[in-house]
């Protein structure tokens, strides 16, 4: 069994890059699925995770993966995380990744991760392209995922200055065939995009892959700038992400009567985020980011502390009842109605302080 073969098998049952350590202490992940699969089924269940398949059909599963690797794909991550880049910075690192392109492009920097709504204004079409230009010309990686909108936008500026991208896809492999759709290929030169999926073959496509994998077009990058976008967006969760992994956010400001200001106006309100009024304030940041490396390690990550007091008495439930509960209990334990738990749902999930799981509210980290 080949060592990209067993990751991805570990990865199909639900390991990810935060048991690599435990994964290594074992001999590795051939010699788990081959010497050792009662220890593979014992973590599994004791962090209380798994795939949809067994060893043994994880292992076929992960068998197609052949397609991809002979039609020039890589999959980075596993043994040596390292080629994960900034992967592995993400709030839950993938054990593998599987890329097309240049694998440097995933320890990049500088680089930006310019994100906004699929339906942009005039003049957010005319805001990304200006701020795109500039970043490029500074010789910024420009990172996003890909999508109509503000995300073609950024790409194909970069491309159009004969400068490398990196798009982030929200889709899975395919068993056959390449993964990379009709508006990537439209995009520009092929050879200038690095694409990447933690998806692998087996997963079924879905819109909650598309949320998730903002969390990996924020690790990429040294800040994320936020064109346009809806007060209850998608965008929002990359901010979020971006929050918790201790990345800048910058927001080009609007109208408070802009619909399409409301991601910014909600991000700057809670104090997550930076006005971006001068390009060169962004860039002059960007130019410190490096001397500040070694330094930035050493910072712990912000903690994001609800402002009202309802909020902490929700967080305060939640805490009380392990972490995890249902509508109901929450609502029980406070003693209120079902709709004073959700007017304070999109201030706490964005910012990743609570995250929905089915019928359930989970406290992040838990």
């Amino acid at each position: 069994m080949q060592r990209w073969h067993a990751l991805a098998a570990l990865s199909i049952l639900g390991f990810n890059g935060k048991d690599l350590a435990w994964i290594n202490e074992q001999g590795g992940p051939v010699t788990l699925l081959t010497e050792h699969r009662e220890l593979v089924l014992g973590q599994l269940a004791e962090n209380k995770k798994s795939g949809p398949f067994d060893i043994e059909e994880a292992i076929e599963q992960a068998g197609v993966l052949g397609n991809f690797l002979a039609s020039g794909g890589l999959i980075a991550g596993g043994d040596d995380q390292s080629s994960l880049g900034r992967l592995s910075r993400a709030t839950n690192p993938p054990l593998c990744a599987f890329v097309r392109g240049n694998l440097d492009d995933l320890d990049r920097s500088p680089s930006v991760a310019i994100v906004g709504t699929r339906n942009p204004t005039r003049r957010g079409i005319d805001r990304c392209q200006e701020v795109a230009e500039y970043l490029v010309s500074k010789g910024c990686l420009i990172v996003s995922g890909g999508a109509m909108g503000i995300d073609t936008i950024a790409h194909k500026t970069a491309l159009k200055a004969g400068q490398r991208t990196v798009v982030v896809l929200g889709d899975p492999l395919k068993k056959q065939g390449d993964e990379r759709n009709f508006r990537i290929r439209s995009l520009g030169d092929l050879e200038l995009i690095t694409t990447l999926t933690t998806y692998g073959p087996w997963i079924s496509p879905a819109g909650q892959l598309f949320a998730t994998r903002n969390q990996y077009v924020a690790a990429l990058a040294d800040a994320v700038v936020v064109v346009e976008g809806l007060a209850k967006s998608g965008t929002l969760y990359t901010a979020q992400y971006a929050h918790r992994m201790n990345i800048p956010v910058w927001v080009i400001p609007g109208d408070l009567q802009d619909p399409f200001a409301g991601a910014a106006n909600v991000l700057l309100e809670a104090g997550t985020a930076r006005a971006l009024v001068h390009f060169d304030t962004l860039g002059k940041t960007l130019a410190l980011k490096k001397a500040a490396k070694a330094k930035a390690k050493q910072v712990k990550k912000a903690v994001a502390v609800p402002q009202s007091a309802y909020s902490r008495d929700l967080v305060g439930a939640l805490r009380f009842l392990g972490g995890r509960a249902s509508y109901d209990d929450i609502c029980a334990h406070l003693e209120c109605d079902l709709a004073q738990v959700q007017s304070e749902l999109s201030y706490l999930e964005i910012m990743g302080i609570v995250h929905k799981m089915g019928a359930e509210l989970v406290l992040t980290g838990n």
